[in-house]
């Protein structure tokens, strides 16, 4: 209690010996000035301020750098992450214009192959000469000279050789020559 009684009577008393604001100075302090009491509590409490203000700042200083060196990560990593997309869209785009330029090159020779096997089936379809009815294996061991000796005397017996001699190539490649030889070029195949 008894602190109390003096904690409270200092308060009053403090209270007691601070000037009212309607009462008149007694010369001690000017006029302008406030009271020292007032200067003394008015600093503490900045203090105060000030030191709340210092911890909040540190604290927020921290955060923030704690803020900044993961963004400078971030920011690393994301110049890696734009490299290698970088990398990666121009080899896709170097594999594209190779699959490209294969691709084409393929379609080419494909026609060129379809162009060619057309090219044979139309030359086997009207160029070759289907023997039928012989029974099987009367050309014997040598198939070009059973033709050379047959096909002439056929082609005789049915009057349709006049001038023209045979020549056999292969097997399955007959040709007619003509008897002069400036007719040799346009006399017709079989084949």
């Amino acid at each position: 209690m008894s602190r109390k009684r003096t904690e409270g009577t200092s308060k009053e008393e403090k209270i007691r010996q601070a000037p009212s604001p309607n009462a008149s100075n007694n010369g001690d302090e000017p006029p302008d000035r406030p009271p020292q009491w007032f200067i003394s509590e008015m600093e503490k409490g900045v203090l105060r301020i000030e030191s709340v203000i210092e911890g909040r700042l540190t604290k927020l200083s921290e955060t923030m750098e704690k803020i900044l060196s993961d963004n400078e990560v971030f920011r690393n990593r994301i110049k890696c992450i734009e490299g290698k997309q970088s990398e990666f869209v121009d080899s896709l785009t170097a594999i594209q214009q190779e699959f490209d330029d294969y691709r084409k090159a393929t379609e080419g020779e494909l026609k060129e192959m379809r162009e060619c096997l057309d090219d044979q089936e139309n030359r086997a379809r009207r160029q070759n000469l289907r023997l039928v009815g012989f029974p099987e294996g009367v050309e014997g061991k040598n198939a070009v000279a059973f033709i050379q000796e047959w096909l002439p005397r056929y082609l005789v017996s049915k009057g349709k050789l006049l001038k023209w001699n045979v020549h056999t190539d292969r097997y399955n490649n007959v040709q007619l020559m003509a008897l002069d030889p400036c007719h040799c070029d346009s006399a017709p195949s079989f084949l």
